[in-house]
């Protein structure tokens, strides 16, 4: 059999773009990743949320195109031969294997957003209160495996340290579930250890983490050249798909005296990817859906611009809370009365 016969086909316009073209990662085939695992995280978080776990599937996806692309441009060998196998159709064969692992990868992804969705309630405090227990659910999987079947029908509390470490979802493709409980504990001192496969580690409702950092996506050499590539892509394809979102919408804001209608445009969502901000990645994420973020945002102040810029007015400021910490939408009117929004900043600037 011909090494890549049993593959599936991949589609010719990536592989030509590949195979011409010298870019470190294709972004059509980031493109391509990284929605499907939005669409898997935004299959339980269907009312909003999970920006967190969208911004790690991102970055995933990122790597992933990274080894895709680096590997569909390998030579490969006719071993009886010793001729060099058509360069597309080996490409294709290789692209056709990382599509085949995203089926896997998109599955658990759900699976590990679905128990970080439940484990977020599930540690409400009025919860904690009258469900203090998780059960672990069995597989509704036709064929169980060992490494969960153990845990079946068993029960620890929800401050358990066991829950750290051992979810539904921490093997590929899990089917597993939970359920808290008023039921007592059980007895689970014969419960044997654990090891997750390599990048499933942890509870993703902790951690706010899909794919971790020992997936075998993120081990490169030269890891901080590589991030930087991966993320220069990302950062790319974020901004057209906001401006595609946002086109034409506005969002009316209250001011002291009464309301405004901010507008959108490539400039103020360029300078806004490059303010600071903790993560970069969730930034991304928060970027893609702007204008529902600036409908959540509370009028926090406002103040006339006092710079040399003639063309400026007024900034207005806007709270919200994102990974935990007051953060500021800038939105600035100019003296011709238009109005957008400008940056994020962690606190409110006057000039």
């Amino acid at each position: 059999m011909h090494p890549f016969a049993r593959f599936a086909y991949a589609p010719a316009k990536i592989v030509d773009e590949i195979l011409s073209g010298d870019e470190p990662v294709n972004a059509t085939l980031y493109q391509h990743y990284s929605k499907n695992f939005r669409k898997a995280i935004e299959q339980v978080y269907h009312d909003g949320g999970g920006y967190d776990l969208k911004a790690n599937t991102s970055r995933f996806a990122a790597h992933k195109a990274y080894q895709a692309t680096q590997r569909a441009r390998l030579e490969f060998v006719d071993r009886t031969t010793g001729e060099i196998l058509d360069r597309k159709k080996t490409a294709r064969a290789t692209l056709a294997q990382f599509q085949a692992w995203q089926t896997a990868e998109y599955n658990t992804a759900v699976a590990r957003a679905r128990t970080a969705k439940q484990w977020e309630i599930y540690t409400q405090p009025n919860r904690l209160r009258l469900f203090p227990n998780i059960k672990w659910l069995p597989s509704n999987s036709v064929e169980r495996r060992p490494e969960h079947v153990k845990f079946y029908g068993r029960i620890w509390a929800k401050n358990d340290p066991f829950w750290t470490e051992n979810t539904p979802g921490t093997l590929w493709n899990c089917k597993c579930g939970m359920q808290e409980t008023t039921d007592d504990v059980t007895d689970n001192a014969d419960a044997p250890a654990f090891t997750p496969p390599r990048g499933l580690e942890g509870n993703p409702g902790i951690t706010g983490e899909i794919f971790t950092e020992k997936a075998s996506y993120f081990q490169v050499g030269n890891k901080e050249k590589v991030e930087k590539m991966t993320y220069s892509v990302a950062r790319n394809v974020a901004l057209l798909d906001a401006l595609k979102e946002i086109k034409g919408k506005t969002v009316v804001k209250e001011t002291k005296t009464g309301k405004i209608s901010v507008g959108f445009n490539r400039k103020g969502l360029e300078h806004l990817q490059h303010d600071y901000f903790p993560d970069k990645w969730y930034r991304d994420e928060i970027l893609r859906d702007i204008d529902v973020f600036l409908e959540k945002s509370v009028y926090a102040d406002e103040a006339k611009y006092s710079g040399g810029n003639r063309m400026v007015g007024m900034f207005y400021y806007y709270k919200i809370i994102l990974l935990g910490k007051e953060w500021f939408f800038n939105v600035r009117e100019l003296t011709d009365g238009s109005v957008y929004l400008y940056s994020l900043t962690d606190k409110i600037r006057r000039k």
